[in-house]
């Protein structure tokens, strides 16, 4: 496993946000649980911050920032579909 230890302002500077935003998934418990405590200050591991950030289309696939606009029309989009739709919809995303 990959030891990467970042704090709350290198995660928002990888994932594209303002550090206030980082603060705000911390305190709101968004954020995975940090591995280590660093300085007095919570330190998370990258890959698992990664691996949350792609879970929750923070990130994409290939490790790239979200920007919030296309995330909140995902989430509208999503909001709107039927299960018809989701079906298909997973059917276009499978190989």
């Amino acid at each position: 496993m990959v030891c990467e230890p970042v704090g709350v302002a290198e995660i928002a500077e990888r994932l594209g946000v303002r550090p206030q935003t980082a603060h705000v998934w911390r305190y709101r418990n968004l954020l995975p649980a940090p591995k280590w405590t660093v300085s007095g200050q919570p330190a998370w591991n990258w890959p698992d911050i990664q691996k949350w950030a792609q879970e929750t289309h923070r990130l994409d696939l290939a490790g790239l920032p979200v920007p919030v606009h296309l995330r909140r029309a995902e989430a509208e989009a999503q909001a709107h579909m039927t299960n018809d739709d989701r079906y298909l919809d997973a059917q276009r995303h499978c190989p």
